[in-house]
């Protein structure tokens, strides 16, 4: 097996900055999370984005892509994806984000029950008339381990994808991992 040393890194935009013009592997992970952003994902109350990882899993696999789908008892997601193309005979890589947002315009109690949409224009990304947290931290983390189930075309090594729950609260599912 061949060793793979593999560096990722996002850089921020600073506030008020357009994305400027970006690649089709950056609209991806955009579109991605246009189709998950708006799911409800507050921590402790993660299934919604849970639910859609698994419909991504299964897609994945009707193409023969090989990918597995485990939930711990704290809500974690771990998601094994066999290697693929002229990386699968490198050695594996871990991916990790956390799928659970704070939104700090709308009250904890409500926050299930207030949809939003992701919108996309001029370069920025944003919910309606800038009202809204879209959850970015760490939607595009998301966003960017999807895209290797989305896309199952992509050459990558064996991957998992860990998906932990309630760090913007508690940092409980990174506290009881149990993978």
């Amino acid at each position: 097996m061949k060793s793979l040393i593999l560096f990722i890194f996002f850089a921020g935009l600073m506030p008020g900055q357009a994305l400027g013009g970006i690649g089709p592997a950056t609209q991806e992970v955009i579109d991605l999370f246009e189709k998950f952003g708006p799911i409800s994902r507050a921590s402790s109350n993660e299934e919604g984005v849970r639910s859609y990882i698994r419909s991504l899993v299964d897609q994945a696999n009707a193409t023969g892509l090989g990918a597995t789908f485990e939930q711990d008892s704290a809500g974690n997601v771990l998601v094994r994806v066999a290697g693929h193309g002229v990386a699968a005979e490198y050695g594996g890589i871990a991916l990790h984000a956390h799928l659970d947002m704070v939104e700090a315009s709308v009250p904890t109690a409500v926050f299930s029950e207030i949809p939003f949409a992701v919108v996309q224009s001029d370069g920025w990304i944003h919910g309606p008339g800038f009202e809204r947290n879209l959850g970015l931290d760490n939607g595009l983390g998301v966003a960017m381990a999807l895209r290797y189930l989305a896309n199952p075309a992509l050459p990558h090594p064996p991957l998992e994808l860990l998906f932990t729950v309630s760090e913007e609260s508690t940092m409980a599912g990174a506290a009881s991992l149990e993978f």
